[in-house]
């Protein structure tokens, strides 16, 4: 009775193995992880973007009437949201997506949004970590300190991100969450270092 009761147990623990397993390699292949959010104030390199750096058509500026909402590099920062990718899958990813679908907060504010960072289109191996992530470009006024970063992190914590990804064998899956961020967790970096000069 007891050698039967041991074997039913370790046949339990075998598929309970085989269901997370596939648990993991095909319903929730892929888990982001989102790391770290700064931003870096402009300068008058950072200004002329806005002008000859970008498709104009990217641009997000309907609630200026179409126009540029200051020519002062001071009342603008970049903010960045960076992500850790784990592929918790043996199968391969052939390409990884994050798309901002949704911008609840104060969506006048960003003017532009690069998620391109945040697409691979490169192999992303079985059990292997990757890294992305989404740029905003925010019209911030003469917002500074405290303010700014509290203003910064209701944007952020607006956004609705999809992500969507192909594996081998497997089609295109995708997920909806949300970002999330204290405001005392922004950090601001210089252009320097955004640069990768110190």
């Amino acid at each position: 009775m007891k050698e039967l009761v041991r074997k039913r147990g370790k046949r339990i623990v075998a598929l309970s193995i085989v269901v997370i397993a596939c648990y993991f390699a095909v319903l929730q292949p892929v888990r982001v992880f989102q790391k770290e959010v700064y931003y870096w104030k402009w300068d008058d390199g950072e200004i002329s973007k806005l002008y000859d750096g970008y498709n104009q058509s990217e641009l997000r500026l309907s609630a200026y009437g179409g126009q540029v909402p200051s020519e002062n590099p001071d009342d603008y920062v970049t903010v960045c949201v960076d992500f850790s990718l784990m592929n918790r899958s043996f199968f391969r990813s052939m390409e990884i997506r994050g798309d901002v679908i949704q911008c609840e907060k104060d969506e006048a504010a960003i003017i532009w949004i690069d998620d391109g960072y945040f697409l691979m289109e490169s192999l992303f191996e079985g059990f292997s970590k990757e890294q992305g992530n989404i740029i905003l470009d925010i019209y911030k006024g003469n917002l500074e300190g405290e303010a700014l970063k509290k203003k910064l992190a209701d944007i952020v914590n607006g956004i609705t991100l999809k992500v969507s990804y192909n594996m081998d064998y497997i089609p295109t899956i995708s997920k909806i969450g949300k970002l999330k961020v204290h405001s005392k967790d922004i950090h601001e970096i210089s252009l320097k270092e955004r640069n990768g000069e110190v």
